[in-house]
């Protein structure tokens, strides 16, 4: 499952805020609306060396009233790079 592009988890500055705060945003499914919806949050930053950076969003979705979890990786090379899921 992908992170919708719109998310504050895809945003370059999204993990600069203070310490206890945790960027997240609820979705729905643009396809299917009435049975796929979930919340995004973002659970780890790292480097990747040089201007790298790697970042950890946990995913929960609900599909078709059945909750499931994963975690998703987005890298990006340095600043002006896109994100990339891994």
């Amino acid at each position: 499952m992908e992170v919708p592009s719109g998310s504050p988890l895809r945003n370059p500055n999204g993990g600069e805020r203070s310490a206890g705060w945790t960027p997240s945003t609820s979705w729905t499914s643009p396809t299917k609306p009435n049975s796929v919806s979930g919340k995004s949050s973002l659970v780890g930053m790292d480097s990747t060396g040089g201007t790298g950076e790697r970042r950890t969003a946990r995913q929960l979705v609900l599909k078709n009233g059945e909750e499931m979890s994963e975690d998703a990786r987005f890298c990006r090379a340095g600043a002006s790079s896109p994100w990339t899921q891994t």
